[in-house]
């Protein structure tokens, strides 16, 4: 057990590490998508009016503006501030992956017919977690969508707890805890609505169960408290609940099912073959799986789905499966179902704790063949096992802060000159007029969504605060106007 904790504490060290340092500076700049989100955090500090739902750049759910606004009342107005909450929740959803998987082989959900070691496989997934590209990239950019996976891990290791008959009476309070992370859940990501369905996969298993009807019964009650305020927020405007979702709908595409069965192509091939293509969210076109655990996510895909056919429902020896299974089906449905920039890596994030789970299972069982077949070398199995993960981390650090991190068009992409110019207009005289020329057209407060970083970073976001910093957006059919002594910035 020590040993377990031991290895456990290292990988979240590493996690903390991969996803922490650095962070003024990788990933550069600041993407108007993320400063709009610190904008409407300002606001709401000033006014003090935390809104469930931000409707500005095609709507938000509030929550994580709430904390980037938390996180803004003690730090400074920077990148790197309004990114921390984005590092909180890819650590904890590192932690609390591992703490699902603890869950899957305790009590009775353990498994005697299992080929490999659980602990090693949860260990294993854990790590593949920690240093991951596709989940460290987005543990460090102002996105909400981080929160959709740390969610969900949380509120199905409760679940899982509040099923154990161990637990006791202690098991309705996890469900509740269950309820509101899951609740949750729904203030993080569009995609994210797909996952109630997730909680059906228990009925087979269970259906006879009364005790697994008390705890779901627990779980939907808490869930509908926490969520309530936001279902009521859509119940009076429902064109904000699907407004985003028909723009980037499926059936837009001129022929659906062609384009169903090519985005299915592309988002089964992301995750070994060719990936997301934008420079904020990949590598461009590189697979989202470094090719070792590629290799053994197929593999502990292909035992699951096996495991199942020939176990049934089961409870310990096929439950985990089935529910990773169904999990990743669900959380490719949104990406598939989509007709925009496909393959999607930020649409697909809730596909990254099964994923990773499905490699460590395959990640396990070649552990368990290497050991077993190098029975009287019992240094090799594990001494292999640390060395792939040094090559792994490694390889994990240099392409992220590295090849990725200091390339030209991830700079391009996350409008790292806007950053430069912005350094420039707080370096002049606050009596100087600074006028930034801007392009015309429909945008929040008189600033287009494209401007949004420049707005975030030199404080002239609110009226009140332009004319405290002598700030003037302006456009082109202004620049006649401007006086001889006005300094003009162009983004």
């Amino acid at each position: 057990m020590k040993k377990e904790w031991l290895i456990l504490g290292i990988i979240l060290v590493a996690a903390i590490y991969l996803r922490g340092v650095g962070l003024d500076s990788t990933p550069p700049g600041l993407y108007p998508d993320e400063a709009m989100n610190g904008n409407n955090a300002i606001e709401t500090l000033r006014t003090g009016d935390y809104k469930v739902y931000y409707e500005d750049n095609n709507g938000r759910e509030g929550l994580y503006i709430w904390l980037q606004a938390a996180a803004l009342q003690w730090l400074p107005q920077t990148a790197s501030t309004l990114r921390l909450p984005s590092v909180w929740f890819g650590i904890i959803t590192v932690l609390g992956l591992y703490l699902l998987l603890r869950e899957t082989y305790r009590g009775e959900f353990n498994s005697q017919h299992k080929k490999y070691d659980q602990k090693v496989a949860g260990l294993t997934a854990t790590f593949f977690l920690a240093t991951s590209f596709w989940h460290i990239n987005f543990s460090r950019i102002a996105f909400r969508a981080i929160m959709a996976p740390a969610f969900m891990v949380l509120a199905l290791w409760l679940f899982l707890k509040s099923l154990n008959k161990e637990t006791g009476g202690w098991g309705f309070w996890y469900a509740a805890g269950a309820g509101i992370f899951f609740g949750l859940g729904f203030y993080s990501y569009i995609a994210y609505r797909i996952m109630p369905l997730l909680f059906l996969g228990f009925i087979p298993f269970y259906y006879k169960d009364k005790r697994f009807w008390q705890m779901m019964g627990c779980l939907v009650v808490a869930t509908f408290i926490v969520a309530a305020p936001l279902g009521f927020y859509y119940l009076q405007n429902p064109t904000d609940f699907f407004g985003r979702t028909t723009q980037i709908a499926v059936t837009e595409a001129s022929n659906p099912l062609y384009a169903i069965g090519f985005n299915t192509l592309k988002t089964i091939g992301m995750f070994n073959i060719v990936g997301d293509f934008n420079w904020r969210h990949n590598y461009a076109g590189a697979p989202l799986l470094v090719w070792p655990v590629g290799l053994l996510f197929l593999l502990g895909l292909v035992y699951s789905v096996r495991q199942i056919f020939r176990t049934g429902f089961r409870k310990n020896d096929s439950l985990p499966a089935w529910l990773w299974l169904i999990w990743l089906v669900l959380a490719l449905v949104p990406v598939i179902t989509s007709n925009e920039g496909l393959p999607h890596a930020l649409r697909a994030i809730l596909a990254v704790p099964p994923v990773f789970i499905l490699a460590g299972i395959g990640g396990g069982l070649t552990y368990e063949w290497l050991r077993h077949k190098t029975e009287r070398i019992k240094w090799l199995a594990p001494g292999t096992a640390v060395l792939l993960a040094l090559v792994l981390a490694g390889q994990s650090y240099q392409m992220y802060f590295y090849s990725w991190g200091e390339n030209e068009k991830v700079a391009e992409a996350f409008k790292a000159k806007d950053q430069e110019i912005a350094q420039e207009i707080n370096a002049t005289l606050k009596q100087t007029p600074k006028y930034i020329l801007v392009e015309s057209g429909p945008g929040v407060k008189g600033i287009p969504i494209s401007a949004q970083s420049v707005a975030f970073l030199t404080n002239s976001f609110l009226p009140e605060d332009r004319k405290e910093n002598n700030i003037i957006y302006v456009t082109k059919e202004d620049l006649s106007n401007l006086s001889s002594t006005a300094k003009l910035f162009k983004i």
